[in-house]
């Protein structure tokens, strides 16, 4: 199982063009071509802490842009139990593919350009 160090060591990016802000949540991934879908293109280091491995499930139930949109529950459920970031492992044809989602995106990254 991946360390919050070892995900902390890797390499992430952010499509888009809006800022971080404090407090607010921010997904970040290892693809750069996922990133890209959602505009230029940014790298970051992670400094999460306590983060939850979910099951592409988890995932799907509550941790997705659109389901938090309708639902903040699972969101909150992962403040309460202490955790930081969610994070979700994709195998794909390129290899693995990490998604994180962090609680406070702007605490959690460090720019890397």
């Amino acid at each position: 199982m991946t360390t919050a160090d070892q995900l902390n060591a890797k390499q992430f990016y952010r499509g888009g063009d809006g800022p971080l802000v404090p407090g607010v949540i921010a997904y970040f991934t290892t693809s750069v071509s996922m990133a890209s879908f959602y505009g230029e293109v940014k790298r970051y280091r992670l400094n999460v802490k306590r983060p939850k491995f979910v099951t592409q499930s988890e995932w799907m139930s509550g941790l997705t842009s659109t389901t938090i949109r309708c639902d903040r529950s699972a969101l909150e459920r992962l403040a309460s139990e202490g955790y930081d970031a969610a994070v979700l492992t994709s195998h794909t044809f390129n290899g693995d593919e990490l998604t994180i989602l962090a609680l406070d995106g702007l605490a959690a990254s460090t720019p890397n350009n």
